[in-house]
């Protein structure tokens, strides 16, 4: 098996393993949960118990969406001190409950509006442009580039993200027909080595051109040379990106071999020799070795 499939494998595993781990903690709070909810329903009634419900459920949510605890504990101290300064009955209860039931929907549906009506931006924009170089026409690409999107198996990239990635696929004039196998290298690529998307698509799209790889048909063997190209160096793989974005133009313009490019990379980068430096060691590196 691969080095990248082995890492995506084991990826997954870690994934597993995390929640399994969290077993035991959300086994504990929902007990505690529980017994929270049984002792406001027998101390304050069933009617004060669901508004804390729904006041606790808004709180998660707003944590999970901004990650900020400030904003979430205080929409929770907000929220109980509304629900203890009011007298529940029946009637209160189903406007709280109905209106929190109608927000919930509309949110989402407001949320899914501006995400498509983004990605339908994202898309004009990548047709038309994409229609200087392509036998296709723009209103034809706008539908074709969806269509490469949703059949590319990229399960860790959002419609945002997949769109912005056609939009660099599109400016480094990538064929309709390779953006498919792109997406999903980039994809593997990404997860692997923990870098933004749209970094890694640029650095993918210029390392298949520097060894003359037709992007639409990256291997195995050629993935898993890119992620050894980072493991094999002293530096994050976005600082080694850093690098590479510095000195790839020895490779071309100065037609450099691209594997001698690679290694005596790695050794500047090894030897610590500053960004700014690093063309010149490369240059004199490869000079002693022809």
């Amino acid at each position: 098996m691969k080095q990248s499939s082995i890492n995506a494998l084991k990826s997954l595993k870690s994934t597993f393993q995390a929640a399994y781990n969290l077993v035991p903690a959300l086994i504990i709070s929902a007990i505690l949960l529980t017994i929270g909810v049984m002792t406001v329903i027998i101390k304050f009634g069933l009617y004060m118990a669901f508004s804390l419900i729904i006041i606790v459920l808004v709180s998660i949510i707003v944590y999970s969406k901004t990650k900020n605890y400030g904003e979430a504990a205080l929409s929770l101290v907000v929220g109980m001190l509304t629900v203890f300064t009011v007298k529940w009955n029946t009637t209160r209860l189903i406007v709280l409950a109905s209106s929190w039931l109608g927000f919930s929907p509309i949110s989402i549906i407001i949320s899914s509006i501006s995400i498509a009506s983004k990605s339908e931006s994202i898309y004009l924009h990548n047709s038309a442009f994409m229609s200087y170089y392509s036998s296709y026409s723009s209103d034809e690409l706008y539908d074709l580039l969806q269509e490469e999107a949703r059949k590319a198996n990229a399960p860790t990239f959002g419609p945002i993200e997949t769109a912005e990635i056609i939009r660099i696929l599109v400016y480094k004039n990538i064929k309709l027909e390779d953006m498919k196998e792109a997406i999903e290298k980039i994809n593997i690529l990404t997860n692997i080595i923990q870098v933004p998307s749209d970094e890694v698509t640029y650095f993918f799209v210029d390392f298949c051109e520097m060894f003359d790889t037709p992007i639409g048909n990256v291997s195995n063997v050629f993935l898993d040379y890119i992620y050894n190209s980072f493991r094999s160096v002293t530096v994050s793989p976005r600082k080694f990106i850093d690098y590479y974005n510095e000195s790839k133009k020895l490779v071309f313009l100065n037609n450099v071999d691209p594997d001698l490019y690679i290694d005596s990379l790695k050794k500047g980068i090894d030897l610590k020799i500053n960004k700014e430096d690093i063309n010149d060691f490369i240059s004199n590196d490869i000079n002693q070795q022809v």
